[in-house]
């Protein structure tokens, strides 16, 4: 194990288990399959997904 997790469950009193599968209910994952109808909206999904964080930052930068 890791020296820096050790000290914190000794310093903080946890107690250690297994470790668990983060995908338990199985709705984390999309397993939808990429076909040519819903390309373009995954396509979209994306890009939104990956410009909509910036905004903020976009809008400050322009009061400057």
């Amino acid at each position: 194990m890791l020296p820096t997790y050790e000290a914190t469950v000794k310093n903080f009193d946890l107690t250690s288990g297994p470790a668990i599968d983060g995908n338990l209910d199985g709705n984390l994952v999309n397993k939808e399959k990429l076909t040519w109808k819903n390309a373009g909206s995954k396509l979209l999904g994306f890009i939104q997904a990956s410009v909509t964080p910036m905004i903020p930052g976009l809008v400050a930068g322009g009061y400057v």
